[in-house]
């Protein structure tokens, strides 16, 4: 069993910050498997998915492409990814519609 004693949730927004930051840095330079860096960046994503789900909600809404008008797409396509998701770009860099 994996030792947990220093494993707790975020605790503010300070933390937050603090757990974003670093995990970018993994996004840039991404850890072998099996390493404590490794352990370290799934223990990270863990705790900042649930601080951001507690704390930042998000009703999601699905729709098809096909169904969405001319501006709304076009607005999509103009719409800058602000600086501080630019890190998830890696996640759907290989993705095709």
């Amino acid at each position: 069993m994996p030792d947990i004693s220093g494993f707790r949730a975020l605790q503010d927004e300070a933390e937050y910050q603090t757990a974003l930051e670093t995990v970018r840095a993994y996004f840039d330079n991404e850890p072998d498997t099996d390493t404590p860096e490794a352990d370290e960046f799934d223990a990270l994503v863990l705790m900042i998915e649930q601080y951001e789900s507690r704390h930042y909600p998000m009703q999601r809404i699905a729709r098809k492409i096909e169904d969405l008008d001319e501006p709304t797409l076009r607005a999509i396509a103009e719409s800058e990814v602000p600086s501080e998701f630019a890190y998830l770009d890696h996640l759907i860099k290989d993705w095709t519609p």
